[in-house]
């Protein structure tokens, strides 16, 4: 008689297939966004993307939701290797980023289904700059003045609703470095950059009391500012009108 060995296989594939599914998932790239501890980098510029900080996260938002089983993968190597996003909601997938050393990073993005059906690599629409280094550039302010043309003292009291800052730069601009200046803790103001290495800025908002302080910086387009900002000497404002009371005796 003829004997047999027969292997009983009760395990269950854990990703089991469909071999009658041959559709590649279809992927649409809406947009995406960079972003340092949470807050999304606006040092936008054309395709370009900078961050400051070589622990970044890429958010990728979709035009059309994938299926609930489908996988989001994104390459860094040009498609050598893929990782998997995290998916955070319906067409909103993240993928956090450490140690990155300075540089322009593109990144391919694929979607696989749960019949291992791949759509087409599709480039993330943009470049990712990472720039971590200050900008080595030395500011002074030169001049300070309120009333078109009327200068400030080291200290001072005005009803002047604007001053102009003005100042000099001992080297000239990079690409994408800008001139910035504020009054206190108030917005910054971007300067114009004038012939001569000079620059001036116009603040529309001067503090209506106290002393403040003035200061410049230049910032690149990855946001990082020069290493010490320059500050002019405190000032106050005063739009107080006095109270005293004049009578007239004779």
């Amino acid at each position: 008689s003829a004997l047999f060995d027969v292997h009983i296989d009760n395990s269950v594939d854990s990703t089991p297939t469909d071999p009658s599914d041959t559709t590649a998932p279809t992927l649409d790239i809406d947009s995406f966004t960079a972003s340092v501890n949470n807050v999304v980098s606006d040092y936008v510029s054309g395709s370009k993307t900078y961050v400051n900080d070589e622990d970044f996260t890429l958010t990728v938002t979709l035009g059309v939701a994938l299926d609930v089983s489908d996988t989001l993968n994104i390459s860094f190597d040009n498609g050598v290797t893929w990782d998997a996003m995290d998916r955070t909601s319906g067409t909103v997938y993240t993928y956090d980023l450490s140690n990155v050393s300075d540089g322009s990073y593109t990144y391919l993005l694929q979607a696989i289904d749960s019949s291992d059906n791949a759509s087409a690599v599709v480039d993330l629409g943009g470049t990712v700059v990472v720039d971590t280094v200050n900008p080595l550039i030395v500011i002074n302010i030169t001049s300070v003045v309120y009333d078109s043309d009327t200068p400030i003292a080291q200290y001072f009291n005005t009803t002047a609703d604007s001053i102009t800052v003005s100042g000099d730069i001992l080297h000239y601009l990079g690409v994408g470095e800008s001139i910035q200046v504020r009054i206190g803790s108030g917005d910054w103001v971007t300067a114009t950059l004038l012939p001569h290495s000079e620059w001036s800025a116009t603040i529309n908002s001067v503090p209506s009391s106290g002393d403040q302080t003035i200061q410049a910086r230049v910032i690149d387009a990855a946001g990082n500012p020069t290493g010490s900002e320059v500050y002019y000497l405190g000032f106050g404002a005063d739009t107080t009108a006095p109270t005293q009371t004049v009578a007239i005796t004779t």
